[in-house]
C-alpha cells in the first residue's frame, strides 16, 4: 500500500466520534462525583444497563474488533479502548491489518487538555499524527458518544450536563475551554441506547469541516453484569450521501 493510502488510513482513523448541538428539553443536570441527579430519560437507561448491586468504580476498558473502510476496502482490525472513571482521559489503541505483511498500530485519545491520533506502519515507521483544537473536540466527542458502552461510570463522570432533549432522548454536553462537545442519545422501547449522534468535525482537503454524523447499537447483552450494545456502525452523512466506515463488536469488558 503506497505511503498515499496509508495517510487515508490514518485520516479515517481519527474520526470516530461524534458531537451535536441541541436544544434542551428540559432542564439539565451537572454530574459530579458523588451526584446521583440525572434527568429521568439518564434515569431509565442506567436502570436499564446496570446491575442492582452497587458496582465499584474503576476505570473502563473494552476490547474490540472490527473493520474500517480505507479507499473501497474494508480492513480488519482489533482494538482496545480506556477510559477513566471521570472521563477526563480516554485511549484507543489498534492493530489493523492493511494486506498480507502489513499491519499499523494507531491510537487515538484525549486528556484534559488536548487530544492525539496517529499511526505506525509494523508499530515502528510513523506515518503521522494529528493534534489541535479539532482534534481534541472529535476525541471527547467519542469519548462521550461511547458511554453507550460504558454506563457504569457515569455517576462517577464529572463535568458533565446531562439533559432530557424529547419522551425518549437525552444529550451529555462536556465543556473543553470555552467550546463545548455534545452528544444526543436516543433510546428504544427497552430504555436501551440506540444511537448517538450530532455534528462531528472531518478534515476535507486539509481543512476540518463539521458534518452529521452517528454511531447506531445493537445487541444490547449484559457483559459481567452490564447490559451493553455488542455492535455499532458508525457513519457520516455528507453531501454526496451516507458513508458507513466504521463497524464495531464489543468482545469484552
Amino acid at each position: 500500500m503506497t505511503r498515499l493510502a496509508l495517510r487515508y488510513l490514518l485520516l479515517s482513523i481519527l474520526i470516530l466520534s461524534g458531537c451535536s448541538q441541541t436544544t434542551q428539553f428540559e432542564q439539565s443536570h451537572t454530574s459530579d462525583k458523588g451526584t446521583t441527579t440525572l434527568p429521568s430519560n439518564v434515569q431509565r437507561w442506567l436502570a436499564e444497563s446496570l446491575p442492582s448491586e452497587p458496582i465499584t468504580s474503576k476505570p473502563a476498558m473494552l476490547e474490540q474488533k472490527g473493520e474500517i473502510y480505507v479507499r473501497d476496502k474494508w480492513l480488519p482490525f482489533n482494538a482496545s479502548s480506556r477510559y477513566s472513571k471521570n472521563l477526563e482521559n480516554f485511549q484507543w489503541d489498534a492493530s489493523i491489518k492493511v494486506t498480507f505483511g502489513v499491519w499499523v498500530n494507531a491510537e487515538d485519545g484525549h486528556n484534559q487538555s488536548e487530544g492525539w491520533g496517529g499511526a505506525k506502519m509494523w508499530g515502528v515507521i510513523p506515518l503521522g499524527g494529528q493534534r489541535g483544537k479539532q482534534v481534541h473536540q472529535m476525541q471527547v466527542s467519542r469519548s462521550l458518544a461511547e458511554l453507550a458502552w460504558n454506563p457504569q461510570i457515569v455517576q462517577t463522570t464529572s463535568g458533565i450536563t446531562w439533559a432530557n432533549t424529547g419522551p425518549s432522548s437525552f444529550s451529555a454536553t462536556k465543556k473543553i475551554g470555552e467550546d463545548s462537545v455534545t452528544v444526543n442519545f436516543e433510546l428504544n422501547q427497552a430504555n436501551e441506547v440506540i444511537r448517538a449522534a450530532g455534528n462531528r468535525f472531518i478534515e476535507v482537503d486539509d481543512t476540518f469541516k463539521e458534518m452529521q454524523w452517528d454511531y447506531k447499537f445493537a445487541n444490547h447483552t449484559a457483559i459481567n453484569g452490564i447490559k451493553i450494545p455488542l455492535n455499532a456502525v458508525a457513519t457520516y452523512y455528507k453531501p454526496e450521501g451516507p458513508w458507513e466506515y466504521f463497524r464495531v463488536t464489543i468482545t469484552s469488558n
